[in-house]
């Protein structure tokens, strides 16, 4: 059965971006406590097919960008497919705020996955018209038409618009 709350991203009629958290998301393990990271395979797959659809990918995650960027390294995560990685200890909903207004992408056709219930219910409250999703519930993107149906992108026109919004 689907949550009532994820009701309208299924329907929703276009997703252009996913913002991910990445301790307890991309990857098992929270880096700031020196836990041993493992990448969540699955979600890393389904991001990467999403990134070759043209979807714009972004990071916001409360860790030291250094350790992040090691993190990367390790796991073998391309930091590319990623138009922004934020990575401080700002609340994440400003930090989206600032990624909302900076790249002009529209919160309506925005989705932010993380794990932690306090940081979506807050960023819910602050920003309303995003859509919040708990990354236990990420597989159902999956059914949403939008992203199922839209093609794969050459390379140089992701590209091109990863610059764009750079």
């Amino acid at each position: 059965m689907i949550k009532s709350e994820y009701k309208l991203l299924i329907k929703a009629e276009k997703i252009t971006a996913i913002i991910t958290d990445l301790d307890g998301t991309l990857w098992h393990g929270v880096v700031a406590e020196k836990q041993e990271p493992t990448i969540n395979i699955d979600y890393f797959d389904f991001l990467k097919k999403l990134y070759k659809k043209g979807i714009q990918l972004f990071v916001v995650s409360k860790n030291d960008e250094l350790e992040i960027l090691k993190t990367f390294k390790e796991l073998n995560i391309d930091k590319e497919i990623f138009t922004y990685v934020i990575s401080n200890w700002d609340p994440k909903y400003l930090n989206i705020e600032r990624l909302i207004q900076q790249t002009n992408i529209r919160a309506e056709t925005t989705v932010f996955i993380d794990d932690n219930p306090f940081e979506i219910k807050e960023t819910q409250i602050k920003i309303p018209q995003l859509h919040c999703l708990n990354f236990s519930d990420w597989r159902i993107l999956e059914k949403n038409l939008y992203l199922s149906e839209k093609e794969m992108q050459q390379e140089s026109e992701i590209k091109d618009r990863i610059n764009r919004y750079r």
